[in-house]
C-alpha cells in the first residue's frame, strides 16, 4: 500500500467525520455545495450520500483511523437516507455542472440507484435495510415513472435528470438500471428482474458504433466519455 493514498482517505474520512451533522427533510448530514476558500456553505441538501457511507465502510472495515467517530457519522448519514429520500423520493443534487436548485426540481436516478447498488452489494441486504425487499423494487419502479424513456420493443429507456436530456434515454443510465435488476434477480430469483436486465442492456448496447464509440443517445452525435466509458462499460460488467 502507498503510504499517501492512506493519508488522504484517512484525512478524507476526518474530514467527513469532522463536519458530519444530524440532517432533516431540507438539510443533509454533509451539504452540496461550500466555497473551497471560505467554507461557506452554498447549498445545504444532497441526497447522495452513498459514496461517504462507503468510504467511512471501508475505513471501519480496515481498522484505520478514528474508526469511533467514523462508525457515527457513517450511521448518521445512512440512517438519514433511509428516514427522508428514502421515504420521500427527493433525490436531488448529484450533477455539479447544473445550478443551484432551491427548489429541489432537479431529481437524478444517479444516487437512488446507487443506493440501491450499495444495499444489494452486501452479503446480506438486510444488515444495512431491513426494508430492502420493498425500498429496492421502489427505487427502480420510481425511476422508471420518473425518468422512464420507451419501452422500445420491450426494452426500458432511462434518462439521466430532470434537467436533462434524451427522448430516448441515455445508454449509460439504462444500463445502470438494467444492471441494478439483475442484481435483484440473483437475490430474488424473479424472473421480471431479469428480463428487464435483458432487454435494457440489450437497448444500450445500440449507443455503441461499430468503431466503439459511445454516444449518449441516438438523437446526437456527442460523446460524453464519463457516460459514454466510465459509466457505461461498468454497468455492463456489473451485471
Amino acid at each position: 500500500m502507498s503510504e499517501r493514498y492512506r493519508t488522504a482517505a484517512i484525512n478524507a474520512a476526518n474530514a467527513l467525520a469532522s463536519h458530519v451533522r444530524t440532517g432533516n427533510a431540507n438539510q443533509s448530514p454533509w451539504p452540496f455545495r461550500v466555497d473551497g476558500q471560505t467554507g461557506a456553505i452554498r447549498e445545504e441538501y444532497t441526497a447522495n450520500m452513498v459514496g461517504p457511507v462507503k468510504l467511512l465502510d471501508e475505513m471501519i472495515r480496515l481498522n484505520i483511523g478514528n474508526v469511533a467517530s467514523y462508525q457515527t457519522a457513517r450511521n448518521t448519514a445512512w440512517n438519514w437516507v433511509l428516514t427522508y429520500p428514502m421515504q420521500n423520493n427527493r433525490w436531488v443534487n448529484y450533477f455539479e455542472d447544473m445550478p443551484r436548485d432551491p427548489g429541489f426540481t432537479n431529481i437524478n436516478q444517479f444516487t437512488p440507484l446507487e443506493t440501491a447498488r450499495y444495499i444489494l452489494t452486501h452479503n446480506n441486504p438486510a444488515s444495512v435495510d431491513p426494508n430492502w425487499q420493498t425500498n429496492v423494487p421502489a427505487l427502480l419502479n420510481w425511476v422508471v415513472t420518473t425518468f422512464g424513456r420507451g419501452p422500445y420493443f420491450g426494452a426500458q429507456a432511462i434518462n439521466e435528470q430532470t434537467g436533462c436530456c434524451s427522448q430516448f434515454g441515455l445508454g449509460s443510465h439504462t444500463a445502470r438500471w438494467a444492471s441494478i435488476n439483475a442484481m435483484m434477480y440473483e437475490r430474488t430469483g424473479t424472473a421480471t428482474y431479469l428480463e428487464n436486465a435483458y432487454r435494457a442492456l440489450n437497448y444500450a448496447t445500440y449507443h455503441a458504433n461499430e468503431d466503439g464509440v459511445v454516444l449518449y443517445s441516438f438523437n446526437t452525435a456527442n460523446v460524453w466519455y464519463t457516460d459514454g466509458y466510465g459509466d457505461f462499460i461498468k454497468h455492463f460488467m456489473g451485471a
